[in-house]
């Protein structure tokens, strides 16, 4: 009989990479903050945590922004809706960035 090899195990330590935070202002065409524009971030394995819980929809608040946390330091897509208007920007956290989203003619 074979006795099983003895097992030592590992101290394995995982280090997530520092995150940066953005602040991201969706505004109109006359420079007015839009409440409620709705804010997509293209980055598959970024999770926004709020308070430890995982949150899904991304919209400004009343002053037309939102802090993204924690997101990887390098360039972001970023990409706001606004009823039938939509921008995107491209973002280096840590910052800001300002989507400005004027009226269709």
């Amino acid at each position: 009989m074979l006795a099983a090899p003895a097992l030592n195990p590992e101290e394995v330590i995982l280090r997530e990479a520092p995150g940066a935070d953005l602040v991201v202002f969706v505004v109109d065409g006359e420079n007015r903050p839009l409440p409620g524009a709705k804010i997509t971030v293209d980055l598959p394995d970024w999770v926004w945590l709020a308070d430890g819980v995982q949150r899904f929809g991304l919209f400004t608040g009343r002053n037309g922004s939102i802090r993204l946390p924690r997101l990887p330091q390098k360039e972001v897509t970023i990409r706001a809706r606004y009823g039938s208007r939509e921008v995107q920007v491209v973002a280096r956290p840590p910052g800001s960035a300002e989507l400005r989203l004027a009226r269709r003619r």
